[in-house]
């Protein structure tokens, strides 16, 4: 019974978390002095749904979207419950970004949602907290590792 009531603890901690309990693998970036726990979504289903229908993000994780190869890409912000911050990334350069991109109205018709292009190029794409871009005065030109 312990056993069990340390794991519902556990449990309901991390489904309080901004980062819903997720089978996507986890990996920390860095970006502009800070540290980030992102979430991977490396193919095309997970992309479709990247941060769809999640409550919130904490102000230090995010959702990193990584393809093969360098592509134009079209994000859309389906489903979204709350704003956030995308960046364009090429290797591991930042070549763009759109701040607070507002969640849509709910029951939005797909072709009545906005989408954002990407600036050129790339291979990844990462969503933050809406804010994140302004806090820590990301730059074009600025690194992740």
């Amino acid at each position: 019974m312990k056993k069990f009531l340390s794991f519902l603890a556990l449990f309901l901690f991390f489904s309080a978390c901004g980062i819903e309990s997720s089978p996507l693998p986890r990996t920390k970036i860095h970006l502009a002095g800070s540290t980030f726990q992102v979430e991977l979504a490396r193919d095309r289903t997970e992309q479709t749904k990247g941060l769809s229908g999640r409550a919130s993000l904490a102000v230090d994780e995010g959702m990193l979207f990584v393809y093969a190869d360098k592509q134009p890409l079209r994000f859309w912000m389906k489903e979204m419950l709350f704003p956030i911050d995308l960046l364009w990334i090429d290797g591991k350069t930042i070549v763009g970004f759109e701040e607070n991109l507002p969640n849509p109205v709910p029951n939005t018709k797909d072709e009545d949602l906005t989408s954002f292009n990407s600036p050129q190029a790339v291979d990844k794409v990462l969503e933050l907290p809406a804010g994140t871009v302004q806090r820590l005065k990301i730059q074009i030109g600025d690194q992740i590792n």
